[in-house]
């Protein structure tokens, strides 16, 4: 009787109230109407989304989107009796006030999924009684405006869910990296438990208790009759996967670019409220073997430089190894992924903690520490390991492809974070669009974006304008003879000497440019471009996209100015594409929420040089993978073409290079220039990332080779000499340039 009374008493004040607050109450015709924040969502060429960039991330789904455990899920946990009450609901407010009075303090809450809308869509969330009666009143009014599938709707798209996440699709997508629909029993009572109290129950958080909340879901849908007791035990022992965190932000540095040009043409309110719909020129797939490519490379340069020992050990700390937790666990275990690990037991078989699994170290993969495992591993000691496999398992370098069986134990090589940075950058010839981008090793670690903004010597892969530059003179050809003895010039402006020094230290003499272009020689290139002067290399180079300062002295042949590699990468894909330069664009078109669309791009075409000169400069660059300084890129099987770069001390290593469709750069170096190591040159560090790219950065890549124009001449000729040649094993077929050819030769 007590409790029938409290809800009367309740039903008749807020009946009572309604008409002291009518005038105060908003229009729910706004409702309709409302459409809050909006989300500004990324995609790729492909049409796949890739980011997003928001106040709050917020993306709307309708009814029929949320499947019907999810719906269950948020009546259960949130208001069971929702879909008999008006809008409030006497009965639970009666119960809640029987519940706190017993408890002697605030243990339960009373809000309707509708009072919960119209708190978050038109009131503060102040704790006053006025507050809570037009609460109260305004859901009488929304409920009378609206379907129940409407209102539950409503909810599903405001629930805040942590981490700014507004909305139950939000919410699946950043936590699980799927959408509603996609999510299992367990998944949906995960995120629906979050929302009392999502500091203390996202899973990002502490995944015990929202497991814990999880559970809680779980019993108040057996207790409704949504599940059968035998559904919700299935659904708790179900496995829970998490999205990835942290290093794994999927093009960290691309997003940035895409990031500050919105807020340089909408500015901040348009990018994170507008809901704008931004459609760019990214590969997904080339994207993350571009990552790959990087991180491969940056941890092979450091294992050469050996192991820097464990930077911490829990035991120091006053920890045990059982307690250790590592920010790397939120992401799903994979065969080859780098996680965090605490070694629980030394000695020659030293045994790894991973989240819940034991590991065993690969006694094989210790060569590179040049110590042994009674050397190494201290138990408590923290560091990073590769997943290979189950033990036993396969012993590949990067590891092998395959499902890992988390019931199994593991098998891991021990690994570290490399200090060095890399950066790669991947453009379309033939339109100039962006396809991938690398700004550095971890943007977590630096979010300077090194393929776009950092400015560093190229070394040799600067050559081909110097070459180019000779060759439109029209008096040099690719056999023409070059001296490559030593010579001091000394600096009109400085007065200060130079001697340029070739790689080897070695001198030969008289050279083709051939060999000297393919062998990288440095004497014969510097006094070649005194010969033709070092200011038509540095109108090429303009030509060509280079725009920074670029200083026409000799030793600008070996590239001593400032580049980027996106400026590289632009310049060097005019060769293969008959002297044609695309201005590089990352972002196709934008729209806005509505799909109107706000702008589109355009490739933008700039003929730079002659057909014929970028054929023979081609032709060049082909002979440095066939027999020069990058033969490592023949590997990737198919017509390619390439210029290894190497800095004094070797603080810079590059490599650029194209196939027919697709020009590439990777540069790698120390952000304070400090030295790569002695010969980590650009062949050695730099062209194995472009290598591994080119192998495994598209699924179907052309066959075809560069075709010649017309006026080119095709002439046989002895590759060390330069002369005609009648065929035989030294035999190559040279290009030309009209009028330097060989009289004896023939056009084909």
């Amino acid at each position: 009787m007590v409790f029938l009374f409290g809800a009367t008493a309740v039903a008749g004040a807020m009946l009572g109230l309604l008409a002291a607050y009518q005038s105060d109450i908003p229009l729910i015709e706004e409702l309709e109407g409302y459409e809050g924040t909006a989300t500004t969502i990324v995609y790729d060429r492909h049409g796949a989304e890739i980011g997003q960039f928001a106040v709050e991330r917020r993306t709307e789904v309708e009814y029929g989107d949320l499947p019907q455990h999810l719906r269950d899920a948020l009546v259960a946990s949130e208001d069971q009796r929702f879909w008999r009450h008006f809008g409030f609901d006497p009965i639970g407010i009666a119960r809640a006030i029987w519940d706190n009075y017993r408890a002697g303090r605030i243990v339960s809450g009373a809000s309707t999924i509708t009072q919960q809308v119209a708190r978050e869509l038109f009131l503060n969330r102040e704790e006053t009684l006025e507050r809570k009666i037009k609460e109260a009143i305004t859901a009488f009014r929304i409920e009378r405006a609206y379907r129940k599938e409407e209102i539950l709707t409503f909810y599903a798209n405001q629930v805040h869910l942590g981490y700014n996440n507004q909305g139950i699709e939000a919410a699946a997508q950043f936590y699980m990296g799927k959408g509603t629909t996609e999510l299992s029993v367990g998944e949906a009572a995960m995120l629906v438990g979050v929302a009392p109290n999502p500091a203390r129950f996202n899973p990002f958080r502490s995944l015990e208790a929202a497991q814990r909340r999880r559970d809680v879901v779980l019993e108040r849908m057996v207790a409704e009759e949504f599940l059968s007791p035998e559904e919700a035990e299935a659904a708790r022992n179900a496995p829970i996967r998490l999205r990835s965190r942290g290093r794994d932000r999927f093009a960290p540095h691309f997003m940035e670019m895409v990031r500050g040009y919105l807020r340089d043409q909408y500015g901040d309110s348009r990018t994170y409220r507008g809901g704008l719909r931004v459609y760019t020129t990214l590969d997904s797939p080339m994207q993350r073997t571009a990552a790959e490519s990087v991180e491969m490379a940056l941890r092979a340069h450091d294992k050469r430089r050996g192991f820097r020992g464990f930077s911490r050990n829990v035991l120091d700390e006053g920890m045990e190894p059982a307690e250790y937790e590592d920010d790397s666990w939120s992401a799903p275990l994979a065969i080859g992924s780098v996680v965090g690990g605490v070694v629980t037991a030394a000695g020659p078989e030293p045994e790894i903690r991973i989240a819940d699994h034991r590991a065993r170290v690969d006694p094989s993969r210790l060569n590179w520490t040049l110590r042994t495992s009674e050397d190494l591993f201290r138990v408590g000691d923290v560091g990073e390991f590769r997943i290979l496999a189950n033990e036993p398992g396969p012993e590949e370098e990067d590891g092998s492809e395959g499902q890992l069986n988390l019931d199994e134990p593991l098998l891991v090589a021990l690994d570290q974070e490399p200090l060095t940075e890399g950066a790669f950058l991947a453009l379309d010839i033939e339109t100039g669009a962006i396809r991938a981008v690398v700004g550095g090793f971890d943007f977590e670690r630096s979010e300077f974006n090194r393929a776009i903004q950092a400015r560093r010597q190229p070394g040799s892969s600067f050559k081909p304008f110097a070459y180019g530059a000779a060759l439109a003179t029209g008096r040099l050809a690719p056999t023409s003879l070059l001296l490559g003895e030593p010579f001091t010039w000394i600096d009109p402006v400085s007065d200060k000497p130079y001697e340029p020094r070739n790689y080897d230290g070695e001198h030969r003499g008289w050279i083709t440019m051939r060999n000297a272009f393919e062998g990288s020689r440095n004497v014969p290139a510097v006094r070649m471009v005194h010969d033709i002067g070092p200011e038509n290399v540095v109108a090429l180079a303009r030509r060509l996209g280079i725009r920074g300062e670029l200083l026409p002295v000799l030793s600008i042949t070996l590239g001593s100015s400032g580049v980027t590699l996106l400026e590289m990468a632009s310049a060097y894909s005019a060769f293969p594409n008959q002297g044609v330069r695309m201005e590089p664009f990352f972002v196709s078109r934008i729209t806005d929420r509505d799909g109107r669309e706000l702008e589109r791009f355009y490739p933008e075409t700039a003929s730079v040089i002659p057909a014929d000169l970028a054929y023979v400069i081609t032709h060049l660059l082909e002979g440095v993978v066939a027999r020069g300084t990058a033969v490592r890129a023949r590997q990737v099987g198919r017509p390619v073409a390439g210029k290894t770069g190497t800095t004094n001390e070797f603080t810079d290593a590059w490599f650029i290079g194209f196939d027919p469709e697709i020009a590439a750069a990777v540069w790698v170096g120390n952000d304070g220039n400090e030295t790569l190591g002695d010969r980590e040159s650009g062949a050695r560090v730099a062209l194995p990332a472009w290598v591994h790219f080119m192998q495994n950065g598209r699924p179907d890549p052309p066959r075809r080779g560069f075709p010649a124009p017309p006026t080119v001449a095709l002439v046989e000729v002895d590759l060390e000499s330069g002369q005609p040649s009648g065929g035989g094993p030294n035999t190559i077929l040279e290009a030309f340039l009209p009028g330097t050819e060989p009289v004896t030769g023939y056009d084909r």
